[in-house]
């Protein structure tokens, strides 16, 4: 009978234990980035939701002043049309109008029933388990101050902060580990295996030595190839994402001043609609002018309200993108550009 043990110690050589950890770290920072990432694109679709239900509250609201004036019309019109002061031609195309009114109202509470159950799925709720008053309007009837965006900082700030392209970056060390390793494999390990032995009553140690994974042939080429691409593919990877993000950076940036001059006619309408709103009160005040009159210049009113309604949205929307292109909130980011300012 022979009794005996032996110890199998694994020793890598030419520094494999540490590209492996480096390449194992990287990858977890990696996966980490990518959550941080993923959180944000749901608030962005959150802060989407909510703005859509801001719009569809809002154009409830101007829909049923809209239908309210519309009424008043229509009754003055009957009540003309029969005592023959104007044809029924007249009366039947305020009808329509008012119809028309009512269907775009239905289609209003339709967005806002919509906007509810798209903010239910986003938030991962059923739709009963959103409060009545889950959306604050006075959050989204200010206008947002786009202007002062500090645009030209905005790649940098993109670039060098948003979690998908720190992910990238870090993919591409993870795969520059990887070939690292790759080929320091084309180096044996060794083995070490230390062990005891008893034999009819003698004892006796015994050494051993092995090599593992000796690449005599081909020096490890074909992985060294396959994590060479890997790293290549990596790269293209960050390029994509790099000059994806510069574009949209670019491309918020030409709509700012699209917004900042629809503003600006918008707050010229508003003017020329309030001076001639009170120039009409004057003339019905003055008898000059009937109540049809003043409530049609109510109407104007309410549609350019409506204009202000769209680009109040519209800037909102653009706020959300570029907050969606920073992966930061807008406010932090002028924070930091007023800091800079003062700093400078």
């Amino acid at each position: 009978w022979i009794i005996g043990g032996v110890l199998n110690t694994p020793i890598e050589t030419a520094n494999k234990r540490d590209y492996r950890t480096d390449k194992a770290m990287l990858l977890a920072k990696a996966a980490d980035l990518r959550v941080a990432d993923s959180i944000w694109l749901i608030r962005s679709r959150l802060k989407a939701a909510l703005l859509e239900a801001y719009s569809a509250q809002e154009s409830v609201k101007l829909l049923e002043q809209h239908i309210t004036i519309q009424t008043k019309i229509n009754q003055l019109l009957e009540q003309q049309a029969t005592v023959g002061e104007i044809a029924l031609v007249e009366v039947t195309r305020a009808r329509i109008t008012l119809n028309q009114l009512k269907i775009g109202l239905d289609t209003a509470h339709k967005r806002i029933a919509d906007s509810r159950v798209m903010l239910a799925t986003i938030i991962g709720i059923p739709v009963e388990g959103l409060p009545a008053n889950v959306l604050q309007a006075e959050e989204w009837s200010s206008v947002p101050d786009l202007m002062q965006v500090p645009v030209q900082q905005m790649k940098r700030v993109a670039l060098h902060s948003r979690p998908d392209i720190v992910a990238a970056l870090t993919d591409y060390d993870a795969a520059q580990s990887a070939l690292q390793l790759e080929i320091a494999n084309q180096y044996p390990n060794l083995s070490l295996a230390p062990g005891y032995t008893w034999d009819l009553g003698a004892n006796y140690w015994v050494l051993g030595a092995s090599l593992l994974q000796l690449p005599i042939f081909n020096q490890n080429q074909g992985p060294i190839a396959e994590a060479e691409a890997k790293r290549k593919e990596m790269a293209q990877r960050f390029l994509a994402l790099q000059l994806k993000v510069i574009s949209d950076v670019d491309r918020a940036n030409a709509g700012l001043q699209s917004i900042a001059d629809k503003w600006t006619e918008v707050e010229r309408q508003q003017q020329m609609q309030k001076k001639h709103q009170e120039e009409v009160q004057a003339n019905y005040d003055g008898g000059e002018a009937d109540q049809i009159t003043l409530l049609l210049a109510k109407i104007e009113d309410i549609a350019t309200q409506r204009s202000a309604l769209d680009v109040l949205i519209e800037s909102h929307q653009a706020e959300n993108g570029l907050e969606d292109t920073l992966r930061q909130p807008m406010h932090s980011v002028l924070s930091a550009n007023l800091q800079a300012r003062a700093d400078h």
